[in-house]
C-alpha cells in the first residue's frame, strides 16, 4: 500500500475511534412507564444465544434460526432519530430499556403463529409486515434499539420483524461481517418465506449497510429458485429500501440483472458524505459503493429505483453511515412511504 493509502486507513480508524460511543447494552426494566411508549419487536435470529440477558444473542453462528420477541420501552421526550443508552439501571422515562421478552421455540410455527396473532389486532389498512436487516458492526442491542426507534420515530403500526445476522461487532470485524452474511442468506430466505404464509397481504423490507448485501443476495437466490414459496412473497413485498448499501456497484448491477424489476417502490439511500462507505470502496480495491453512487439515471430507468440523496442531511452520525435513522427529514420520508402504501395519510410532525 501506498503512503497515501496507509495515511488515509490510519486517519480513517482515528476518526472511527474517536466517533464511537461505548457500546450499550439491553437493559431490563420491571414495567413501563406512562412517559414512554412500548414498541413490540419480533426477532429472527442468525445469532446464537447468549446467556447474558444484557446480550441476550451473540455474534455466534446459529445453524438454525432462533425467534424471540422482545417489548422496548422508548422515551416520548426525546430527538428523532437519537437512542438514549442507560448506563447501568435505566430509567424508562429517559432511556430505552426492555420492559417483556420471551423466547419463540421451534422451527417457525409457533412464530408465524404469533405473527398472526398480532395481526389480527391491526386495523385493515395496518395489517402489514415491517423486516428489518442491520448492518455491519451492531451488538444485538443496537440492532434492536435502532429498530425500535424506527417503529417509534416512522409512527407505523405494521408488525415488526428484525433480523438479526452475526456481526463481531468489531471494526477489525469486517472480513468476519461479510462472511456471517453470506452464511446467513438461507436463513433470511425463511424468514422472507415464513413472513408471506402470515396474514398479511403487504410485506415492507428495509436494510442497511452489508445488511443490504445479505437481503440482495438473498433476493436474487429467490428468483432463481423461482419456488411457490417465493413466489408468494415477491407477490406481498410491496416496498423495498437499501440504507447506505455496502455493495460493489457492478455486484448491484450483477444482482439485479437476476432479480429483475421489482414493480414495487424500490429507493436507495445514498450520500456522498458516507465516509465509512468511501473507506471501504478503497479498502475493496477502489471500487464505488452502492451507498455513494452518483450515476443513478440507468438504473432507475431499467430498474425503476428511486435514489434519494442524503448529501445534504444532517443527522446524529458523524460519519454519515446511519444517517437514514438519525436525519429529520428521512424519517418524515419514510413515514410517507409507508402510511402512502397502506393508503392512509402521513402522520403531521
Amino acid at each position: 500500500m501506498q503512503q497515501a493509502g496507509r495515511i488515509f486507513v490510519v486517519t480513517f480508524l482515528l476518526l472511527l475511534q474517536t466517533g464511537c460511543a461505548a457500546r450499550g447494552m439491553l437493559t431490563p426494566v420491571a414495567l413501563a412507564v406512562p412517559q414512554a411508549s412500548v414498541q413490540k419487536i419480533f426477532i429472527a435470529s442468525a445469532r446464537k444465544f447468549d446467556n447474558d440477558q444484557a446480550v441476550y444473542f451473540s455474534d455466534k453462528r446459529s445453524n438454525n434460526l432462533l425467534y424471540a420477541r422482545l417489548d422496548v420501552s422508548v422515551p416520548l421526550k426525546r430527538p428523532e432519530g437519537e437512542i438514549q443508552w442507560a448506563s447501568e439501571t435505566a430509567n424508562p422515562a429517559r432511556e430505552f430499556a426492555i420492559v417483556g421478552e420471551q423466547k419463540i421455540p421451534g422451527n417457525g410455527d409457533l412464530f408465524r403463529a404469533d405473527l398472526n396473532r398480532d395481526l389480527t389486532t391491526k386495523a385493515s389498512g395496518d395489517k402489514a409486515i415491517f423486516i428489518f436487516i442491520h448492518g455491519y458492526n451492531n451488538t444485538f442491542a443496537e440492532s434492536l434499539y435502532r429498530l425500535a426507534q424506527l417503529k417509534h420515530d416512522s409512527d407505523i403500526e405494521a408488525v415488526t420483524v428484525g433480523f438479526v445476522w452475526p456481526s463481531r461487532a468489531q471494526l477489525t470485524g469486517y472480513i468476519y461481517d461479510r462472511d456471517s452474511v453470506a452464511v446467513a442468506r438461507d436463513q433470511l430466505q425463511k424468514l422472507f418465506e415464513l413472513t408471506a404464509q402470515a396474514k398479511t397481504d403487504r410485506i415492507y423490507v428495509m436494510a442497511h449497510s452489508l445488511g443490504t448485501w445479505l437481503t440482495m443476495e438473498t433476493l436474487r437466490q429467490m428468483r432463481i429458485g423461482n419456488t411457490r414459496k417465493s413466489k408468494k412473497f415477491f407477490k406481498k413485498l410491496k416496498a423495498l429500501a437499501l440504507a447506505a448499501p455496502d455493495i460493489d456497484e457492478d455486484v448491484f448491477k450483477s444482482q439485479l440483472s437476476r432479480l429483475g424489476k421489482l414493480n414495487v417502490p424500490f429507493y436507495v439511500l445514498r450520500s456522498e458524505r458516507d465516509q465509512v462507505l468511501a473507506f471501504l470502496g478503497r479498502f475493496t480495491g477502489d471500487v464505488q459503493r452502492v451507498g455513494r453512487i452518483t450515476d443513478t439515471s440507468g438504473l432507475t430507468k431499467t430498474y425503476g429505483i428511486t435514489f434519494p440523496s442524503l448529501t445534504n442531511e444532517e443527522g446524529g452520525d458523524t460519519l454519515g453511515h446511519s444517517t437514514f435513522a438519525t436525519s429529520p427529514t428521512f424519517l418524515a420520508l419514510f413515514r410517507e412511504w409507508v402510511h402512502r402504501a397502506s393508503g392512509k395519510p402521513a402522520r403531521a410532525n
